[in-house]
């Protein structure tokens, strides 16, 4: 149970620090972070949109479009939509693995 305790406390603090991924970038004018890029982005650092990701860049649409679930804009809206964001997806990831074990325990006997 001690681990388990653990493991929650550290997916909370995670949870509460999603918002320095905002925070950082301005306080040191840097952007976007790393990998958030679209391909206006990239166009505007490197001149030029590479042929796979202009081809492959409208496959997937993310379903919350810069974790922005409330429009208005501001840090604060922005800082509590990747808080929610975080909540979301640290509630999916724990779930499947409870089922994913779950499964398997119970396939084998144990």
């Amino acid at each position: 149970m001690r681990d388990r305790k653990k493991i929650v406390l550290s997916l909370v603090v995670a949870a509460l620090l999603t918002p320095l991924g905002l925070l950082l970038p301005r306080l040191f004018r840097a952007g976007d972070a790393w990998g958030e890029w679209d391909t206006d982005d990239i166009a505007r650092t490197l001149g030029y949109v590479p042929d796979g990701m202009a081809r492959l860049a409208e496959l997937w649409r993310a379903p919350i479009p810069d974790y922005s679930i409330w429009g208005d804009g501001s840090w604060l809206a922005a800082s509590a939509s990747y808080f929610v964001s975080a909540l979301v997806g640290i509630i999916l990831s724990v779930g499947a693995s409870y089922l994913v074990l779950r499964f398997i325990v119970k396939r084998d006997g144990n």
